[in-house]
């Protein structure tokens, strides 16, 4: 997740192809750079002492997930 290569990209174009009809738009001269945000509660549920975790992953200005 911190380097991101040519077939972490390939993945998301793949996934992007599939959801076409989603509406996101990428316009000429943006820069395209993927960027994921990641954030934990380790046990934080009082009762089961479970946690909850959860991403979000951006390519350019669009939020993708995978």
């Amino acid at each position: 997740m911190q380097n991101p290569k040519k077939p972490h990209f390939r993945r998301i174009l793949r996934y992007m192809k599939g959801r076409l009809d989603y509406g996101l738009l990428y316009k000429k001269g943006e820069q395209c750079k993927i960027v994921g945000y990641c954030d934990a509660d380790y046990a934080g549920d009082h009762d089961t002492r479970r946690s909850t975790t959860g991403n979000v992953f951006r390519l350019g200005l669009g939020a993708v997930c995978l």
